[in-house]
């Protein structure tokens, strides 16, 4: 999805700095069973960047890769876009 799709797509968008609210707030939408995707907007770094880092947090928690589908749980729960 391009930046100027991802604009006018359903969903909850928000700032993305460090990671962590895009991570919670993704993993909460996911978790109430909400048929909404989550647009984190990075303001530093890349994707590949918070991508790494959501899925290194949610490691943390015990959540298994393999809980979505065998793709990054980063990536599936939620778009990050970067500058």
């Amino acid at each position: 999805m391009g930046s100027a799709d991802a604009l006018t797509a359903p969903g909850a968008r928000q700032a993305c700095g460090s990671g962590g609210t895009a991570a919670g707030v993704a993993l909460g939408v996911r978790l109430s069973g909400a048929a909404t995707r989550v647009h984190a907007y990075g303001v530093c770094d890349d994707e590949a960047y918070f991508y790494d880092h959501i899925d290194h947090l949610y490691s943390q928690m015990g959540i298994p890769p393999d809980a979505t589908g065998g793709r990054p749980a980063g990536a599936c729960l939620l778009v990050v876009l970067s500058p």
